[in-house]
């Protein structure tokens, strides 16, 4: 202790330095533009959907022989509205070109599958039938 008998109140540690001052935010900056205008989406062709719905029923018209004749004349139908559409729009029309092929194709063969049905069973109805053997002979 002091030999004067002075007691000296306790040393405190040193007290922190304070905080630096807080530095102003950054200033905010506009969000980065876009840039110049390029290109857009692609323009929507008018006709594609009717070339694909033809392209579909030309190829169900090529594997169904019940209904075939039914989805080949629907499909020429489709593919004709979808070319002429894509035609106006100046856009390709490769896919209804496609479905109005498959479909005059489906169309033919579901005619020739028909007519060797038809033409079977109608003769043998000629043969069995007494008084249908006139209409028979008159052009079959």
């Amino acid at each position: 202790m002091d030999p004067n008998n002075n007691q000296q109140p306790p040393q405190q540690p040193p007290a922190y330095n304070p905080p630096p001052p807080s530095y102003a935010p950054p200033p905010s900056y506009a969000p980065p533009g876009y840039g110049p205008p390029g290109y857009g989406p692609p323009p929507k062709n008018p006709g594609q959907g009717l070339g694909i719905a033809s392209m579909i029923l030309g190829i169900l018209c090529l594997l169904s022989v019940g209904w075939g004749v039914a989805l080949g004349i629907v499909g020429i139908i489709l593919g004709i509205m979808g070319k002429k559409k894509s035609d106006e729009a100046g856009m390709p029309s490769g896919m209804a070109k496609a479905g109005l092929i498959c479909s005059i194709i489906g169309l033919g063969v579901g005619l020739i599958l028909c007519a060797a049905c038809v033409i079977p069973l109608a003769c043998s109805i000629c043969s069995a039938a007494p008084g249908a053997a006139s209409l028979c002979s008159s052009g079959w």
